[in-house]
């Protein structure tokens, strides 16, 4: 037989709290749960600023220090300005690359690397890469790789009257101070993305574009 129900007015003065949390504990912390899930998905979705740049690196010929990557990434942060004018300053920066722990790389594993490297640039999320050559002959075969005359649409002086896809090794850009450039094994470019979607070309999609291409074009000049 189920326990009776008993009304707060009818529990002894100084015993209604631990009635009410006993009684009510479990939904209570339901409600607080939700109420937690709720607030954090509110906060990502509308208030946490985002990132002024999402940066992918792959390095998939021979290995790096994770020092070097560390050294790059504060280089880049160093550079960056508040592209997404909020009033921060943030960068998101991931990599695919071979560990200086790794004696011999394995052909299976390059192209595995360089397929999932090519998988994750073609959702668009990433826009500016920095490549070895093997990643980017890869990117070139799917076609992820803009060419100079996209970069010249967004105001690049090409002095040089350079052509083809853009391919620029670090040494030749603000990023060629990093510390432990000079020990590299590969050489390590700096390239970005091609239009992928209708979204890079109209609407909030293309200003975001846009002004990731401008970053990039601050990097080399």
């Amino acid at each position: 037989m189920a326990d009776k129900f008993t009304k707060v007015t009818d529990v002894e003065k100084g015993k209604r709290l631990s009635y009410l949390w006993d009684y009510y504990k479990i939904p209570a912390l339901v409600v607080l749960i939700i109420i937690g899930i709720s607030a954090s998905l509110i906060y990502h979705i509308f208030f946490k600023p985002l990132p002024d740049s999402n940066i992918f690196i792959a390095v998939v010929d021979k290995p790096v220090t994770t020092s070097f990557t560390a050294s790059l990434e504060q280089n880049i942060k160093d550079n960056l300005y508040d592209i997404n004018e909020d009033g921060t300053i943030k960068l998101n920066f991931d990599s695919i690359v071979a560990t200086a722990s790794i004696d011999v790389v394995d052909p299976e594993q390059q192209t595995a690397t360089a397929t999932k490297f090519a998988s994750i640039l073609s959702v668009g999320t990433y826009i500016i890469e920095i490549v070895d050559d093997v990643a980017f002959n890869y990117l070139v075969e799917e076609n992820l790789v803009a060419n100079y005359d996209i970069l010249e649409e967004y105001g690049y002086e090409n002095k040089q009257n350079t052509e083809g896809y853009v391919k620029i090794p670090i040494e030749e850009t603000k990023l060629s101070d990093t510390s432990g450039l000079d020990l590299l094994e590969n050489q390590l470019y700096l390239t970005f993305r091609a239009p992928t979607r209708s979204s890079d070309k109209s609407g909030i999609g293309a200003d975001k574009y846009e002004r990731q291409v401008k970053f990039f074009i601050s990097l080399i000049k």
